[in-house]
């Protein structure tokens, strides 16, 4: 009869037979398997304590450069000030033969800051059209040599140079370490923008001397923004809450091919995106991944905060003017009432499903947290 071991008994026999058929093992070969196993433990304790001391030291770095307090006086409460760390499970992973680290985008992103400290990196915003970017521009004039043109160009950009052409991007990604060495030369920070596919999949984004900054912002409030696409700018001055009679406009903007997935249309690694809410989730993950792949994710939300926590990331001060402007700028009413129709509002939760699941995929990587901060009257 065979005999069941009581997994209940925490007293019962480590090495005891759960089955009376299978002969019991002699007391000394006992122990040699013993031996064996603490023999094994301490082998493998001494394999992997190596990578264990090698990702603690990356999360040190990391948190010593983003768990840090905002600038003295321009960042208000810094106990709620939350700087974001990578969410994903990155480790410091050594390689079998030469003990040295395979790169993580952890420990590329320290890197790439460093630079920047060390004056050889080159901050590059990708401004997607209404995203913050004329404000960010502003805010890296006041810090260091930027292009006179929104950041972009202008007549101080260089001339006769190969960079010269290359002005707007995406870089290939074999030209992305020579554009970037070069642009240094002349500016601390330069930008791109689009308003539609970008391909920035070509461009070298884990360069060491390459910080790039991508700034997010709901597409629902994108969307009521001043300079609306298409030529709606025109068409559509007034928000629909304060003009009933643009209902119809409003209707042909919100099915404009302009404004579909607006920023998800620029980040997606292909051509083809979108299609309103039935857009493919494809494009989602693709622009998820780009994403991924910027240093720094801010969210429009609290967009001054945010650039003060750059600030000190990046050992830089604040100026006076800076912090004047940013107590000018204009703070809208909730964009539901702004369009002060539900239907509509509705529809296009719908219809920018897929971006607006970006946005909040950016706003969990995003430098800071803006809900958590006490935000200034």
């Amino acid at each position: 009869m065979s005999h069941r071991a009581d997994t209940n008994n925490h007293d019962d026999d480590l090495f005891a037979s759960t089955d009376s058929r299978v002969p019991s093992t002699p007391m000394h070969q006992q122990y040699t398997t013993i031996a064996t196993l603490i023999f094994i433990t301490l082998m493998a304790l001494g394999i992997f304590s190596n990578k264990v001391t090698a990702a603690n030291d990356a999360l040190d770095v990391h948190q010593k450069h983003y768990n840090g307090s905002l600038i003295t006086g321009i960042g208000g409460n810094t106990s709620t000030n939350v700087y974001i760390i990578e969410k994903e499970k990155e480790s410091t992973t050594e390689t079998a033969n030469t003990g040295g680290h395979i790169p993580t985008l952890l420990s590329i992103k320290e890197q790439q800051l460093q630079s920047y400290r060390d004056g050889t990196g080159l901050l590059l915003n990708v401004h997607v059209t209404h995203h913050g970017g004329t404000f960010f521009c502003f805010a890296m004039n006041q810090v260091g040599p930027c292009p006179k043109f929104a950041c972009m160009g202008g007549d101080n950009w260089p001339k006769n140079t190969t960079l010269f052409a290359k002005a707007k991007g995406p870089w290939s990604f074999n030209d992305t370490g020579p554009f970037v060495n070069e642009a240094r030369q002349y500016f601390h920070m330069i930008s791109w923008e689009f308003s539609h596919w970008a391909n920035l999949g070509r461009t070298n984004w884990h360069h060491p001397d390459l910080v790039s900054v991508a700034i997010m912002r709901h597409p629902l409030e994108r969307f009521m923004a001043g300079g609306r696409c298409g030529g709606f700018k025109d068409k559509l001055p007034r928000d629909f809450a304060d003009d009933p009679g643009l209902s119809d406009l409003y209707w042909e903007y919100a099915n404009a091919a302009c404004a579909d997935n607006y920023a998800l249309k620029v980040f997606t690694g292909s051509s083809g995106c979108c299609n309103g809410g039935d857009t493919d989730v494809k494009y989602l993950d693709e622009a998820k991944h780009q994403l991924d792949q910027f240093t720094i994710i801010m969210d429009q939300d609290c967009l001054t905060e945010s650039i003060y926590a750059l600030f000190d990331l990046l050992h830089l001060n604040t100026t006076e003017a800076l912090q004047k402007k940013a107590k000018s700028v204009h703070e809208h009413k909730p964009v539901r009432e702004r369009i002060g129709n539900d239907t509509l509002y509705e529809y296009l939760e719908h219809h920018f499903r897929r971006d607006i699941e970006l946005y909040e995929y950016a706003k969990s990587k995003s430098i800071l947290d803006c809900s958590t901060l006490n935000r200034r009257a």
